[in-house]
């Protein structure tokens, strides 16, 4: 990387090329806190979607647990075919 010599000639545009790197630090700072905050918020909802999802099974399993067993004997079947037929290949 190159250094400059300051002169009186380039004073000027040194300390304007200081002030522009502080206040794009400051801007890099800001938005990296913003980015967290949207992140946040983001997860914040995904974690809320799928407590609602759990609940909202949860409930359908309450209100029919005999069809909920059945869909689940069924998937842990079709899941061991998947499992047994890929054994033998």
């Amino acid at each position: 990387m190159d250094t400059v010599t300051e002169t009186p000639g380039n004073t000027a545009d040194i300390n304007r090329l200081k002030a522009e790197l502080r206040q794009l630090r400051a801007d890099i700072g800001e938005l990296t806190g913003t980015l967290k905050e949207i992140i946040a918020d983001k997860a914040k909802q995904g974690k809320d979607k799928a407590q609602e999802a759990v609940d909202k099974t949860g409930q359908k399993i309450g209100e029919h647990p005999f069809i909920s067993m059945l869909i689940a004997l069924g998937a842990g079947f079709l899941v061991g075919l998947l499992i047994e037929r890929k054994r033998g290949a």
